[in-house]
């Protein structure tokens, strides 16, 4: 049993430092082909728009996250079998925490692609925003 509980946190490792890395593309495919001289004028309205949905997406990912963190820390768990299945179940929460971090990256990616070179500073505070909750995400089990 205690083999499944190793094996079950390696996956969780592996899936978070794999969605981890994405955050890093995002950012660099936004420098290396959208961060262009763009000819279409920023309407500062949509981009707000998108930081506003960026914060409630960043909200809704700490929860799920606290709520993950709160099902395995559970001290009292006596077997391996109960450990492992609060972290199965847990698994589900701790990934669309970290889907919508990538999200909060990929509404970077998308505002640069849609007006260019203007607005990517204010993309880099997504990437920021998005890495870092990233990273204080990490899974605890």
């Amino acid at each position: 049993m205690e083999k499944s509980t190793t094996n079950t946190k390696t996956t969780l490792t592996i899936i978070w430092l794999a969605m981890a890395q994405s955050h890093l593309l995002f950012a660099a495919i936004s420098y290396l082909v959208f961060a262009k001289e763009n000819s279409t004028p920023v309407d500062q309205n949509i981009v707000y728009v998108f930081f506003g949905i960026a914060m409630a997406t960043a909200t809704f990912s700490w929860l799920m996250n606290q709520k993950a963190k709160k099902l395995t820390s559970r001290r009292s768990l006596s077997s391996a079998s109960e450990k492992n299945d609060e972290i199965n179940k847990a698994m589900p929460l701790y990934i669309t925490s970290w889907a919508t971090c990538e999200a909060i990256s990929i509404m970077g990616l998308v505002i640069v692609n849609m007006f260019g070179k203007p607005v990517f500073n204010q993309a880099c505070i997504l990437f920021i925003v998005g890495i870092s909750l990233h990273l204080l995400e990490k899974p605890k089990v």
